[in-house]
């Protein structure tokens, strides 16, 4: 079995590599996009005092930089979900 083997150089091997990325990076949403608390609350439809309760809680996990604090939008939705399930099971 003769496999071809195809010859570029740096320069070009580096573009095909970007140019893909590229196409790939635009197909797919971002999963792990930070958000802040105040975004965060948004999602989940409460206040952001009540969202800093449900934290507290453990229903969603928190990160901190300094004093700011974050969460990933993808983290919210798999908690949001979860919750759904179980609600739905009982």
């Amino acid at each position: 079995m003769n496999t071809p083997f195809i010859v570029l150089t740096e320069s070009q091997l580096r573009k095909v590599i970007r140019e893909e990325m590229s196409a790939n990076r635009s197909q797919e949403p971002e999963v792990f996009d930070k958000i802040t608390q105040v975004e965060a609350a948004k999602l989940v439809g409460v206040t952001t005092p009540t969202f800093r309760k449900m934290v507290k809680q453990g229903k969603f996990k928190e990160y901190n930089v300094g004093r700011r604090k974050h969460y990933f939008r993808e983290e919210i939705i798999a908690a949001l979900r979860r919750d759904a399930d179980e609600k739905e099971r009982q």
